[in-house]
């Protein structure tokens, strides 16, 4: 999908379908993939949006005992993106998601991926038990 989803449509999905899904299901760990999706939540849950993807990844906010991260899409643009000038971030963006897991124990968790397209569809977000 290449077309932009406009913001206010966006936010009606986060605040009908994803916030009541994540007060359902309670995850331990929400994974927004692009600042996009992760501002929407932001909002959403009443915070202010961030102005770069540095910033959201610094600034996971918890709803409903569930941790809401950023990460850098995984497509291919988004990877590139992030590790701009030749510095491997992504990996470690993502090695640093274990604070919030006990990695001993992976199976009592539940994670939710969430993307600017899966946002709007809820058949569409996958989450890992």
């Amino acid at each position: 999908m290449n077309a932009s989803i406009p913001s206010k449509d966006l936010l009606k999905a986060a605040q009908q379908f994803t916030l009541p899904m994540i007060n359902i299901i309670q995850p331990k760990l929400v994974i927004c993939l692009g600042l996009d999706t992760f501002n929407t939540l932001r909002k959403a849950c009443g915070h202010k949006k961030l102005d770069n993807l540095n910033q959201a990844i610094e600034n996971s906010f918890e709803f409903e005992n569930s941790r809401i991260v950023c990460q850098a899409h995984t497509g291919q643009l988004g990877r590139n993106n992030r590790n701009r000038g030749g510095v491997d971030r992504v990996n470690g963006d993502w090695a640093g998601l274990v604070e919030y897991v006990d990695v001993r124990r992976p199976l009592n968790y539940s994670f939710l991926y969430l993307t600017k397209l899966k946002i709007l569809k809820l058949t569409a977000i996958t989450v890992f038990s």
